[in-house]
């Protein structure tokens, strides 16, 4: 058995790339799968989205090194620039739904939390998100008291 620990932040593009290859790994029963959030952008670095120039030119070469779609929203939501990004935010959002739903279900709410059509919620309003993945889950609303 291999053990995997796959440290990753939400707004990373590059980590979104890596998606159907982390699902790939996840799948293969040799291999022991921990997702842990880290924290690119907190801090001086917790700025708008536009003040990172960067990001549609590197979104653009991950599409096509990897053939992930970033969502109408989120080019949306990058073109208008104002969004701040909190890495604290979306970690806490995954630290719940982790603890509630189980490590076994880290995968799955990952995705969910990263999905580009939920980048704007997730950035203004992670406990509604949150509380929103985990009713679709099964899980009373309750049980989602804090981020």
């Amino acid at each position: 058995m291999h053990q995997l620990i796959y440290s990753v932040d939400t707004y990373c593009g590059w980590c979104y790339g890596f998606g159907p290859t982390l699902r790939q790994l996840a799948a293969d029963p040799e291999v022991s799968l921990t997702i842990r959030h880290g924290a690119l952008f907190v801090g001086d670095r917790s700025a708008p989205i536009g003040h990172y120039g960067h990001i549609a030119a590197a979104n653009a070469q991950i599409s096509a090194l990897t053939g992930v779609e970033f969502g109408a929203g989120y080019e949306a939501m990058l073109a208008e620039g104002s969004t701040v990004m909190n890495s604290k935010d979306a970690a806490r959002g995954l630290m719940a739904l982790r603890q509630v739903a189980g490590e076994g279900r880290a995968l799955e709410a990952l995705a969910a939390l990263r999905r580009p059509s939920m980048v704007r919620a997730l950035v203004s309003r992670v406990k509604p998100l949150t509380t929103l993945l985990l009713r679709g889950w099964g899980w009373a609303p309750r049980l989602c008291t804090r981020p």
